[in-house]
């Protein structure tokens, strides 16, 4: 049998049922079993990981107490007032912009203890500014501010997360100053380094302009990928990214790395960055075979669209699209994947340069261009080769084409001319008016020509 999800016993409903005699019983019983059972994993993407709040002592007490009818609903209905009260009396010290004193700090610091998140936030901001991040003078203070925040995140107050975030992509820190701190919240606990292993993976990729050590770095990226959760995932992510233009020497390793022992989600990241590494044109100047050995370990994640498409986008570019392996690829996606884009990509490969009139050629494109659905591809080729029914069936692929101004273009061009349908200038100038857009410009080339064109066309008509 499987555990509940934490986000289950956080409910208002839920919890009032804490005040009430035998129903609290159930609940706890059920909450204590779902403790000792529930796995990290099984939360959803996105959830901080729920075994370091629910391991905590506190929380197990107030659970073994609740089993006790009357008795325990008392006890936990007045502490839990105490604690609310506690809560609010403090709320006038985390005001922004607020300069706090010593005491005002003593008296956040016991409202966090029963679990005000605004004291930590607070606390978290106070101890992250102005500090001086040069052993040892500054440690003190920022690992003071990471705690705070680490517990707001915990949490689940997105203010706690991002004050992580600011706290380490701070430029301020500089680089000496974030290794240094990396290895001291390593000592001190794998959660505490996972959370810096996150922001000097943010650090690190800001432009390549600060010299990280490769033995910092796999460090960070080991911590990442030993944790479960999703700011890890997302600091991995970023830096494959990263990685593609740093021209780190280590570059590839690392991506190889995290692609070895990241998740699904991470090892479809490094492997569309392994394919964009391998395929730089320096590295295809001093090894021919690069690109070839990165496609061979990336094939295994080639079920996943993300890396198939980076793969179609790659050949459409012009540097690589007469590379000797791209139609063998490319058909290997359209045929084994279903890819589409691929289909459309072969389809445009069999047009280019002295082929485009070659009717092997052009029967080849069609066959693709049909197979995929590219509707507005077929109706174009159509309209071209002009063989005998050729409007009529340019026409009718336009018309199942998907929305889109070259669609609107192209058909009333057809009513226009009386190609594959009867002449309707009236039907092509409402047409003309849709592709306009009454002058709304589209980011896509192909799309803001065919919206040019219409514009000039019905300058002409009216």
């Amino acid at each position: 049998m499987g555990s509940i999800q934490p986000s289950f016993f956080s409910n208002p409903i839920v919890k009032a049922l804490d005040y009430v005699p035998v129903a609290s019983t159930v609940t706890n019983l059920v909450q204590i079993v779902n403790k000792a059972m529930y796995k990290p994993a099984e939360e959803p993407i996105g959830v901080h990981t729920y075994k370091r709040l629910v391991r905590q002592s506190e929380w197990y007490w107030r659970n073994v107490l609740l089993l006790i009818p009357v008795f325990g609903n008392l006890i936990v209905g007045v502490y839990d007032a105490y604690a609310k009260n506690k809560r609010e009396m403090i709320l006038p010290l985390c005001q922004k912009g607020l300069i706090l004193t010593d005491e005002n700090v003593k008296e956040l610091e016991e409202a966090v203890a029963y679990g005000s998140v605004d004291a930590m936030v607070k606390l978290g901001n106070f101890y992250a500014g102005g500090y001086n991040v040069q052993p040892p003078e500054g440690f003190n203070n920022v690992k003071q501010a990471l705690n705070f925040y680490k517990e707001a995140a915990n949490a689940g107050d997105g203010r706690g997360l991002a004050g992580i975030h600011r706290l380490f992509e701070s430029l301020a820190l500089g680089v000496a100053g974030v290794e240094v701190l990396l290895e001291a919240l390593v000592n001190e606990g794998q959660t505490a380094g996972i959370y810096a292993a996150y922001g000097l993976l943010y650090l690190a990729g800001s432009d390549w302009k600060l010299p990280l050590k490769s033995e910092t770095l796999h460090k960070a990226v080991n911590l990442c990928l030993s944790s479960p959760d999703y700011e890890a995932e997302f600091a991995l992510t970023r830096l494959l990214k990263d990685l593609v233009g740093s021209k780190r020497p280590d570059a590839q390793v690392l991506i190889e790395k995290i692609m070895s022992q990241g998740n699904d989600r991470v090892k479809v990241a490094a492997s569309c960055s392994l394919i964009r590494i391998a395929l730089s044109p320096q590295d295809l100047r001093t090894d021919t075979s690069r690109f070839e050995k990165a496609l061979e370990k990336c094939r295994p994640n080639l079920i996943y669209r993300d890396v198939q498409q980076v793969l179609v986008e790659l050949y459409k570019d012009p540097k690589h699209q007469m590379r000797p392996e791209a139609m063998q690829v490319l058909t290997s996606l359209a045929e084994g994947y279903k890819n589409t884009d691929a289909m459309k990509a072969i389809g445009y490969r069999y047009l280019q340069g002295p082929n485009e009139k070659d009717s092997d050629a052009i029967n080849q494109a069609l066959k693709w261009f049909t197979q995929g659905h590219h509707n507005l591809e077929l109706g174009k080729l159509y309209k071209k080769r002009n063989a005998p029914g050729d409007q009529n069936l340019a026409f009718e692929a336009f018309q199942k084409a998907s929305p889109s101004q070259q669609r609107l273009y192209e058909l009333a061009l057809c009513y226009l001319n009386g190609e594959g349908t009867s002449k309707d200038q009236k039907k092509a100038k409402q047409l003309l008016d849709e592709c306009v857009g009454h002058g709304v410009t589209v980011d896509d080339d192909a799309e803001e020509e065919a919206r040019i064109k219409a514009q000039q066309i019905l300058a002409k008509l009216t």
